[in-house]
């Protein structure tokens, strides 16, 4: 812990994460379904979990992502999901949209998620995935 670490903890004053930078080449897909919701982990607390709704499409597109991936749909904000090499939380950036970090451990629990998952709170990061059927 430097000096500067010692004296934020001393006065209380909080440490925040740093952010994920967003990439200058991005792969853009439409997809079905998208929707974003945040909830508080346990009322007394500020951090919070970031709940993405998508279809099954888009999920398992999500399930494979090596390269930054940027989903769209119509007038929903945008999830950007962005492999990074060190963690940070996800952020909502006013024009770009969410921006959601995936570590090589996020990515890896992603990939062992079972292809047919409807929903799950995944370990590696503070996001929770529903995945929304499509009924013929």
């Amino acid at each position: 812990m430097g000096l500067l670490d010692r004296i934020r903890t001393f006065l209380g004053t909080e440490k925040y994460p740093e952010l994920v930078d967003y990439p200058d080449e991005v792969a853009i897909t439409e997809v079905d379904v998208l929707n974003v919701h945040t909830a508080h982990i346990t009322p007394d607390t500020k951090d919070i979990i970031v709940i993405v709704t998508l279809d099954e499409r888009a999920f398992q597109l999500v399930r494979g992502t090596e390269e930054p991936l940027r989903m769209t749909l119509r007038d929903e904000r945008p999830v950007t999901w962005v492999p990074v090499e060190q963690d940070g939380p996800p952020a909502l950036d006013p024009t770009l949209g969410w921006i959601i970090p995936l570590t090589p451990e996020t990515q890896a629990e992603l990939r062992a998620l079972p292809a047919d998952t409807d929903q799950v709170e995944l370990e590696t990061i503070n996001v929770g995935l529903i995945v929304e059927k499509r009924v013929l």
